[in-house]
This record gives C-alpha cells, sequence and structure tokens, in this order.
C-alpha cells in the first residue's frame, strides 16, 4: 500500500502538473470492501472464506502493479489493478476484525481488537519504511556515475530538486522512481503470498456461530443494564433528603409526646 502512494510522484515527474493519477481508486473501494466483508457474515460465519478470497485479490493486485512499464502511459492500468488491490485490503479490514470479534471471548474482545489496531498501524510503518529504503537504495545505485553524491542526496529528501537536472537526466530519475515501484510492490506480492498462507490457516471446519456472538453480546448488555439500575436504586436510597429526615424525627418526637 505504501508504494502506491508513488503514483503520483510518477506521474507528476513524467508529465508535470498535466496528469497525476492518485490512489483514489484503491481507497474508494476499500470502503466497498469493508462493507461487503460485513455483509457477507452477517448471518453465517464466512469470515475465513472471505479473507482467503481478499488475500487472493491483494496477491493479484500487488503482482499486477508490479509490472509496470517506464513509457509515458504507464499508468493508465493501474486505475484497474487499484480497484483490484483495494477490494482485497476491505475485505481483509472487516473480515479481520468479524473473525477476532467471534472468536475472542467477551471480556478479551476489546483487547483483542486493540492489538488488531496496533498491528495494523505496525505494518503500515514498516511497509513505508521499506518503500523508503528500496527507493533510497534505486535511487543510489542507479545514478552512480551520472550525479554526484550531492545531487543525488537531494535527490532522496526531495523531488523538488529535479528541476535542477538536465532533460535527460531528469527522464532518467524517472525511470528510476518507476523501477523503484515495480520492486516495491513486487516485495508486497511475496508479503501476500504468505498473507494468503496465513489466511488459509485460518479455516476452520465447523465456525462459531455469528448468532451466538450476537446472543453473547446481548446478554453482556443486559446484564450491564441491570447492574446499572441496581446501583441507581442504590445510590438514591442512600442519598435520602435531609428534609424527609427531619419530618420523620418530628413524628417520632410527637408520638412519644402523646403517650406521655
Amino acid at each position: 500500500m505504501a508504494g502506491v502512494h508513488l503514483l503520483p510522484l510518477l506521474c507528476a515527474m513524467a508529465f508535470g502538473e498535466r496528469i497525476q493519477p492518485t490512489a483514489l481508486p484503491v481507497w474508494s473501494n476499500i470502503t466497498s470492501g469493508s462493507f461487503l466483508g460485513g455483509a457477507a457474515s452477517s448471518k453465517k460465519n464466512f469470515t475465513s472464506p472471505t479473507l482467503v478470497f481478499a488475500a487472493c485479490l491483494i496477491l493479484l493486485g500487488c503482482g499486477l502493479m508490479s509490472t509496470l512499464g517506464d513509457g509515458r502511459d504507464f499508468y493508465k492500468p493501474t486505475y484497474g489493478y487499484q480497484l483490484i488491490l483495494g477490494l482485497g485490503v476491505g475485505l481483509t479490514f472487516s473480515g479481520g476484525t468479524l473473525l477476532t470479534n467471534i472468536n475472542s471471548k467477551s471480556e478479551d474482545n476489546a483487547a483483542a481488537q486493540g492489538a488488531l489496531a496496533q498491528a495494523r498501524i505496525l505494518g503500515g510503518s514498516i511497509g513505508l519504511s521499506m518503500a523508503t529504503i528500496v527507493l533510497n537504495k534505486k535511487l543510489s545505485s542507479g545514478l552512480v556515475g551520472v550525479l554526484d553524491a550531492a545531487k543525488i542526496k537531494s535527490l532522496e529528501q526531495s523531488l523538488n530538486t529535479i528541476s535542477d537536472l538536465s532533460p535527460a537526466n531528469q527522464g532518467l530519475v524517472a525511470q528510476m522512481y518507476t523501477n523503484a515501484f515495480n520492486d516495491q510492490m513486487r516485495i508486497c506480492t511475496y508479503l501476500s503470498a504468505a498473507a494468503l498462507l496465513a489466511a488459509i490457516a485460518t479455516y476452520q471446519k465447523h465456525p462459531a456461530s455469528v448468532q451466538a456472538m450476537r446472543d453473547k453480546q446481548n446478554a453482556m448488555a443486559e446484564e450491564s443494564s441491570g447492574e446499572g439500575t441496581e446501583l441507581g436504586s442504590t445510590v438514591c436510597s442512600a442519598a435520602d433528603p435531609p428534609e424527609s429526615k427531619q419530618h420523620d424525627g418530628r413524628l417520632h418526637s410527637e408520638q412519644s409526646l402523646e403517650r406521655f
């Protein structure tokens, strides 16, 4: 996913400001995939098949994205590839969340969801770091002998310095960025293959019931509501108004006087 963000950068170098494809298709289809993944397991537990199908889509999308050429029309196939990739990522988000929710205990559900969210953040950070390392390595190895070390360092830090280069060197830098993007997506393809094996490992012959999960959640909600009502009654009885206590004291004194 981190490599997809290089698409506007690549197109800006090749075409200037006229054509800049963004990562909008992949992000829009992530939303669609998340909805479809939740709908697929709304009545029956299909989380494992959903994750396997999602891993296949991600593997296919990353594999296709790693085959981009370095011509002026390299960006055109990316729109379709991003749709495939985004759908797989969205299905993974919803399927992983449901799988964790269904198979975890009620008291451990919050911790499990938190761990899943942190794992996504950690994976994104590692992926972004790997993408940056691959790009810088490609620039430093491919431009040695063409540009001096200072200019290569400036390109690694900011693309704005490309305007200081000659047209021939600008084309070479653009080719290096395209090659780096292909390498990044190739690494993502290898990782997606490992993710597919992990998704297959989630298969269960008799998966947990979605209805049982809902019944468990409803029971917990009712129990929490009952405890809240009981606690409220206890608090109200403990906080008896001082006026009523004084009134009860006066009645008790009047009754004692009447006896005398």
